[in-house]
């Protein structure tokens, strides 16, 4: 009992460790790619230091030392690795089905194609550049093997089976008007020399099928990098710009229609498991009621509830200003109105402050600034000393103080100050008029977002897990792709461009599209697959916001917060909690029915 009691308080731990270890792998793999690293005794010999942007520069005599150490890190990650395949083969009980599954098939890739030449480039043995470079793209397929912890790939493979034949069904209708475009263009172009497009002929751009696929897909999704077109082609694209975009969004729109469906559904069954779960509370409480005579317990338990209910009622009773300022800051629709127009006007400010024609002004700017700064140091003050008594911080000042949005404005508050100590420091003006511009969450004070926010987390966690790592995943292992199809000739010279440049493609925005054939089909697989999944995450938070929308538990989140921060303060505790009765969340209404079923009779 013990042993199994350690074991499940270790495998968290455990598990957070080995993402840990796949997150630093990925990382020194992004490292060993810049150009930086590429031939050191050269970049020694150039004495061509590197800087990071990051306040330190990397030395170019010690490009060897960087690339040993990065090189180790990489081999004591992919050893990790190899013990802990190890170890899940020795506990399956059948070990050949981890050879079988995609998880263990990731392993065996990372671990076989990458570990030899590991340990080879650190032995000195003489190795390619684009086997040092294969090897360490390679390792980033690691990310796959975490499906162990996040099973995304089953719940996306799940949704597609259930739409299997309406999928095949619009990608029918994509790719036949899609084939029928792109021989047209094929036909037109492949023999036109006469007309060119960045320094090319459009007998070079569509000289087979396959570019023209390609070309036709970007132009089908909205995207027009050549225009030069003959007036024969040019009146085609015309008539089909009306709706071509319309088929190439079709599989995203499935593929959002789908996962719409299976979070209602999946909201549909949590409903349906909290009923039950309250039923079998509620029978199970009454048993002990009837049986046992526990009456005096569950008295208790609900005292103590009406209690903690009542806390803040009293403390806002004890404390009646406080309670007025809290009430003033968060409800009075006249300093509210004060506090989003300073806030605009000090980002305004901030943001001229920064323009060098106006560097003559510079004691003006700051001098308009100083009083914004006080009013937002006396609002954050009031707020903190309100904190205790206001449940929306839980009622603790050390929640309010930690937060992410207070802890921008504490950081914009001292580099203001820290400016003001050396005015003529440009460094320090830079960074002062960066910090600025956080101070556009006070917005969150008179817009209320952190309930909003809040709920839709609570609504949606899991599902925009799953799909930020289906999402997530697909975006890293292309873009390993994309680097050892393209390399430098597209710039991306290392997997941090990389990564760059492939994000902007995934918005179907084709800042380049010279590409090699093998990236043509995948800049095709972008367009018609990639954008979709890009914006998975995004259309299941709209879901979210939209169903909290309509089932009125956004109004309901409004009113009660406008109760809280107005009434309490004014009223008894006993008078603000029967005002806050109807608004209380939906997780209290089994004490309801545990004192209704007190008034039964118990024989």
């Amino acid at each position: 009992m013990v042993w199994l009691t350690m074991s499940r308080a270790v495998k968290p731990r455990l598990q957070n460790a080995i993402v840990a270890v796949t997150a630093l792998c990925c990382f020194t793999s992004c490292l060993e790619t810049l150009a930086f690293f590429d031939d050191c005794e050269a970049t020694a010999a150039a004495a061509e230091d590197f800087d990071t942007g990051l306040g330190f520069t990397l030395q170019a005599a010690d490009c060897s030392t960087y690339r040993q150490l990065l090189s180790a890190v990489s081999l004591l990650c992919l050893l990790a690795f190899l013990v802990e395949f190890l170890a899940r083969c020795w506990c399956h009980p059948r070990p050949w089905k981890m050879f079988l599954h995609p998880t263990g098939v990731a392993d065996v890739l990372v671990i076989s194609g990458s570990l030899p030449i590991t340990l080879a480039c650190l032995g000195g043995f003489a190795v390619s550049h684009w086997q040092r470079n294969f090897a360490i793209t390679l390792r980033l397929w690691r990310l796959a093997a975490l499906e162990r912890f996040v099973p995304a790939f089953g719940d996306f493979l799940e949704v597609l089976a259930g739409r299997g034949y309406q999928l095949l069904q619009v990608c029918y209708v994509l790719t036949s008007f899609w084939f029928i475009l792109a021989a047209y263009n094929w036909y037109f172009l492949h023999s036109e020399f006469q007309v060119t497009s960045e320094d090319k002929s459009f007998a070079c751009w569509y000289s087979n099928f396959w570019f023209a696929m390609q070309f036709t897909l970007i132009h089908m999704s909205g995207d027009y990098p050549m225009t030069e077109y003959p007036v024969k082609v040019r009146l085609v694209h015309a008539c089909s710009l009306f709706s071509a975009w319309a088929f190439v969004t079709m599989p995203a729109a499935m593929l959002t229609s789908a996962f719409h469906d299976a979070l209602e559904k999946r909201r549909l069954l949590a409903s349906q498991k909290r009923n039950q779960a309250l039923c079998k509370i509620v029978r199970l409480l009454r048993r002990i009621i009837l049986r046992r005579r526990f009456r005096g317990v569950a008295d208790r338990a609900l005292a103590q509830h009406s209690k903690q209910l009542t806390s803040v009622g009293l403390a806002r009773q004890k404390y009646p200003r406080l309670a007025w300022l809290l009430m003033f800051l968060h409800s009075d629709g006249t300093y509210l109105f004060v506090l989003g127009t300073a806030t605009l006007f000090h980002i305004g400010v901030a943001s001229l402050r920064t323009i060098p024609e106006l560097e003559p002004q510079a004691i003006a700017w700051d001098v308009a600034m100083f009083p914004l700064i006080l009013f937002f140091v006396l609002n954050f003050a009031g707020r903190g000393s309100t904190a205790f008594m206001n449940p929306t911080y839980r009622c603790s000042t050390l929640f309010f103080v930690t937060s992410y949005q207070r802890l921008l404005q504490l950081l914009a508050f001292g580099l203001y100050f820290h400016h003001l100590a050396a005015p003529n420091d440009e460094r320090r003006l830079k960074r002062a008029c960066a910090a600025q511009i956080s101070f556009i969450v006070n917005f969150g004070q008179i817009l209320g977002t952190s309930s909003l926010l809040n709920l839709v987390w609570a609504e949606i966690r899991e599902s925009l897990i799953v799909m930020s790592f289906v999402s997530g995943t697909f975006w890293v292992l292309s873009a390993t792709l994309w680097y050892l199809a393209e390399g430098p000739d597209q710039g991306m010279t290392d997997m941090f461009s990389t990564l760059y440049y492939t994000c902007i493609f995934l918005l179907g925005e084709w800042c380049s599209f010279d590409f090699s054939p093998v990236g043509a089909g995948l800049s095709m697989l972008y367009s018609i697959v990639g954008v979709g999944l890009n914006a998975m995450p995004m259309a299941a938070v709209q879901d979210a916001l939209t169903n909290m929308t309509d089932s009125g538990a956004y109004h309901l989140m409004v009113e009660r917060r406008r109760l809280i921060h107005s009434t309490s303060n004014l009223r008894s505790s006993e008078e603000a909690d029967a005002r806050l009765a109807n608004y209380r969340p939906r997780r209290t209404e089994v004490e309801m029915q545990v004192i209704d079923s007190l008034d039964q009779p118990i024989f």
